[in-house]
């Protein structure tokens, strides 16, 4: 459907778009997938998104920003009157909405925001203002250049007194115009290193009024007289940023499986030399890519998992069922902090090692690498930036491990958590494997439930000792990070291997006796083998600490890591051809199903040049070396 539109489809054309004709193409681009997804169900919307997120990343995150970020918080948050007031037009654009939540000084600490939303009794009115520099509302989506309206994160003050963050909706451009409205100074924040598509801006508000009903008010509301009846739970306001932190889970494997369909083909062809072999059967090129397919798999069936959990709750609400919402708020809330930044740093980081992998031709755009890393860069801090994830995460794993000693304290089996329960039971004798080497699918969970268990309860038992000694609760928390950290990762890593084993067993469940079923069966068992075990070699050291390995452990871990590459290998083109990426998404010729890749890459390269004259030639280098015509007649 994309490849087949002349509006959509744009090949290798943007390869060479400036910064102004890729913002005007991207507009165009956005309007048609508007006329695209009218009418049709939310099961088509949201594959079609993925689709235009996974090819132009610019387009897709200014309908992500529409659709996911303005529309869906106002259905989040808003009351039955401010949904029919504002969500009109949204899905056409005939409003175009952005979300402004970060400021140039305060990013994902909410608490320190500076923008400030004074009730008026005296009109009925909020006055919104950007009190200092730094209150400044930053890399907006939308807002550098087409937004007409914002919602806007701001500190309420009524009758004297702070009554925490409200979100409120204040108009920003003039429909006919499109200038800034009175009282708004606003711009485009310029190049970035990827997504230069999106029009990311800025925002300052010079004493804004909007009138009371301005403020979303499905959770808190304020009276005319100024009274302020909060949010039952304060984490409601949260809603959107899961949505937006769920969908970077997905596009950390879809944008993984894109490089790695390209890296995996490429080195299925490419050799050094006439009779070597080919570079994907060189031992250290198996253990740069299928750590990362297995990974990859293992990411793709937790953000499945993830999705649906988010989407059961999102169903709950609908039907109005907000005691169970908000009481499973909290757990999927820093579920999706904590798998957000494991999976993007993962995501980042592999797309760097697959460049590494495919050598000086990565480095082309055309390769289709570059492109997946500039356009991924921004996630590792987009959405709450990783490091401040991982601590919100962090504060509720220790709350959870104060109460594991009790189990009528534990949560419904459903609780990413509830794990916990049990691993506080086992010891690290009772965990450790005999042989790493013949290790099984359910003696590796345990390893990392246990793991997890582990180094958070060490990380709250070391917090709790650095603050009986004295120290503040600040300073202790901020020298217990990287513990702190560790603990998150495993309660993630554990999260995402349990994923794995579910799809295996659905798999195997769903396809009982059906040809092929055995071979599938064992690609999946050996991927999720060797997912866990390089978990465990990466994490060695921690857990050396916890004694559920030792040093002569670590010689056979990484045999059957070995091991695992090699037979691997065997399936491995077959395994990313089952992401099924279409060769038009791919957008590289060195990624093709067919395997001809030199022809298509040059044919892609001498069709996007001009000339075989450099346009300056005539100005800059004809008159340094004219002379050399000169001497070859002589």
């Amino acid at each position: 459907m994309v490849s087949g539109d002349e509006i959509l489809y744009d090949g290798f054309q943007r390869l060479n778009m400036s910064r102004t004709q890729l913002r005007e193409r991207t507009t165009k681009k956005l309007f048609r997938m508007a006329e695209i997804l009218k009418d049709k169900d939310q099961l088509f919307t949201n594959w079609f998104y993925r689709v235009i997120e996974n090819y132009d990343s610019s387009l897709g995150m200014r309908y992500g920003v529409q659709d996911g970020l303005w529309a869906k918080t106002i259905m989040a948050q808003g009351t039955p009157q401010q949904r029919a007031k504002w969500l009109e037009g949204s899905s056409d654009f005939k409003i175009i909405g952005c979300f402004a939540m970060t400021e140039l000084g305060h990013s994902s600490y909410l608490r320190g925001m500076e923008t400030v939303a004074t009730f008026e009794q005296s009109t009925d009115e909020f006055v919104i203002e950007s009190t200092s520099i730094t209150a400044t509302k930053w890399w907006m989506g939308l807002a550098g250049q087409i937004a007409t309206h914002a919602i806007v994160f701001a500190n309420l003050n009524s009758k004297g007194t702070d009554c925490g963050i409200q979100l409120f909706i204040v108009p920003l451009r003039d429909p006919i115009s499109g200038k800034p409205l009175p009282g708004i100074s606003i711009g485009d924040l310029g190049p970035k290193m990827g997504r230069n598509g999106l029009d990311n801006g800025w925002i300052q508000f010079h004493k804004i009024r909007i009138p009371r009903s301005h403020m979303l008010s499905r959770w808190a509301r304020i009276e005319s007289d100024g009274s302020f009846f909060p949010a039952q739970n304060p984490a409601v306001v949260y809603g959107s940023n899961i949505d937006e932190r769920v969908a970077m889970v997905i596009t950390s494997f879809d944008f993984v499986a894109m490089g790695l369909t390209i890296a995996m083909r490429y080195a299925a062809v490419r050799r050094q030399g006439p009779g070597d072999p080919k570079i994907l059967d060189y031992g250290s090129h198996r253990a740069y890519l299928m750590p990362i397919l297995a990974k990859s798999y293992a990411i793709s069936f937790a953000s499945r998992s993830v999705l649906l959990r988010w989407r059961s709750l999102q169903d709950a609400l609908e039907r109005g069922d907000e005691k169970f919402y908000l009481s499973i708020l909290p757990d999927i809330h820093n579920l999706s902090c904590a798998l957000k930044s494991i999976a993007t740093w993962w995501a980042a980081g592999s797309l760097e090692m697959i460049r590494r992998s495919m050598g000086g031709h990565a480095y082309s755009q055309f390769s289709g690498i570059p492109r997946l890393a500039e356009d991924f860069g921004v996630y590792t801090t987009g959405g709450g930036d990783n490091a401040v994830l991982i601590q919100q995460t962090a504060k509720y794993l220790i709350k959870t491990v104060s109460k594991t000693s009790d189990m009528s304290k534990a949560p419904a089996k459903e609780s990413s958590v509830f794990y916990l329960w049990n691993a506080s039971q086992w010891t690290c004798q009772s965990v450790k494997p005999r042989n790493f080497g013949e290790i099984s699918l359910k003696e590796l969970g345990r390893c990392l439930q246990f793991m997890s268990f582990y180094l958070t309860k060490s990380a709250a038992e070391n917090l709790a000792g650095k603050i009986h000694a004295g120290n503040s609760p600040g300073i202790s928390w901020n020298e217990s990070l990287v513990q702190l950290s560790d603990a998150v990762h495993f309660h993630s890593l554990s999260f995402i291997y349990d994923s794995f084993l579910h799809a295996i067993s659905d798999a195997s469940a769903d396809a009982s006796g059906h040809i092929g079923m055995d071979g599938i069966r064992f690609n999946l068992t050996n991927l999720c083998l060797l997912y866990g075990l390089k978990e465990i070699e990466n994490y060695f050291g921690q857990c050396s600490e916890a004694g559920i390995v030792t040093s002569d452990d670590l010689p056979i871990i990484r045999m059957a890591i070995d091991k695992l590459n090699m037979e691997i290998r065997k399936s491995a083109i077959l395994l990313v051809d089952a992401f099924a990426i279409p060769d038009a998404l791919l957008n590289s010729p060195l990624g093709r199903y067919d395997g001809d890749i030199y022809q298509h890459y040059m044919k892609a390269i001498v069709d996007s040049e001009s000339g075989d004259v450099a346009p300056y030639w005539n100005d800059l280098i004809k008159p340094h070396v004219q002379h050399l015509k000169t001497r070859s007649k002589l």
